[in-house]
C-alpha cells in the first residue's frame, strides 16, 4: 500500500510540465493537464494489482482531479492537483483514510522531475521519499525512487514504476 501511494504521487508529479521546462507554476499545471487529461494511465502495483488513473479539470481549469482504480475497484482517495497559494508551487493534495500526503516538485532539466514527500505510513512511522520521474515518451513515464527513509532509517527503494496511457 505504501508503494502504491508513492506510485500515485509520482505519477502525478511526473506530468507536471511540458517537454520544455515550465517557468512558473501556472504554466506547469496547464502543461501537465494538457498532457494527462484524456485516456487512462495504467500500471501494476508491487502486489500485482492493476492500477489505473484518470485526470479531469475542474474549477475553470485551476485544478485537476485524479480518480483511480485498483483491480477495477475505485480507490478510497481524493487527489487534487493545483498551485498552492502560499508556496506558489504545483502541489498534490492526496487525501486517504491514512491521512494526507502533500508532496512538492521541482524541475531542473527537460523531461525529468524531482519529487519529495514526507508523510506518516500506515504503521505510524514517519516516511520521507524522494523520487525522479522521467518521461520516456508521449504515452509512457517511469517513476524511479532515489531515497526512502522510514522511521529515520534508510529503507529498501521501491521498484521503478512504469505508467502507460491507454487511449481507449
Amino acid at each position: 500500500m505504501r508503494y502504491m501511494t508513492i506510485g500515485l504521487v509520482g505519477l502525478l508529479f511526473l506530468f507536471l510540465s511540458s517537454s520544455a521546462i515550465a517557468d512558473d507554476a501556472e504554466k506547469t499545471l496547464k502543461s501537465f493537464g494538457a498532457f494527462v487529461v484524456g485516456g487512462e494511465w495504467e500500471s501494476k502495483s508491487t502486489a500485482g494489482e492493476n492500477v489505473a488513473h484518470k485526470y479531469s479539470w475542474f474549477g475553470k481549469e485551476k485544478f485537476l482531479r485524479l480518480s483511480g482504480t485498483r483491480d477495477g475497484k475505485a480507490t478510497d482517495k481524493i487527489v487534487v492537483i493545483g498551485v498552492d497559494p502560499k508556496t506558489k508551487k504545483v502541489t498534490i493534495w492526496d487525501f486517504s483514510v491514512q491521512g494526507v500526503i502533500v508532496p512538492t516538485m521541482t524541475q531542473k532539466e527537460d523531461g525529468i522531475w524531482n519529487v519529495e514527500a514526507a508523510f506518516t505510513g500506515n504503521d505510524g512511522q514517519n516516511i520521507t521519499w524522494k523520487g525522479k520521474y522521467v518521461r520516456v515518451g508521449k504515452d509512457e513515464l517511469h517513476l524511479e525512487s532515489i531515497e526512502f527513509i522510514v522511521g529515520g532509517k534508510k529503507g529498501a527503494l521501491p521498484p521503478t514504476s512504469v505508467w502507460k496511457r491507454n487511449k481507449s
